[in-house]
């Protein structure tokens, strides 16, 4: 597991909630995620990886946990 991941993990959960919005806002250290920065191509990208194995969305219902 890469060091930075674990860092920005690490930070995100014992970090008071007020620090942690305050980073997220500025982009320092801790930086939102793609389904929070730009949710369009998250679907986008989530969708090329489930027709690259043989699975469509079409039809189905889908529900973003998280």
């Amino acid at each position: 597991m890469p060091l930075e991941y674990l860092i920005a993990r690490l930070s995100r959960r014992y970090l008071p909630q007020g620090m942690v919005r305050f980073l997220l806002r500025r982009g320092w250290i801790i930086k939102p995620g793609l389904e929070t920065a730009n949710p369009v191509m998250a679907v986008d990208r989530y969708q090329q990886v489930l027709e690259a194995h043989g699975i469509a969305l079409e039809g189905k219902r889908v529900l973003d946990f998280g």
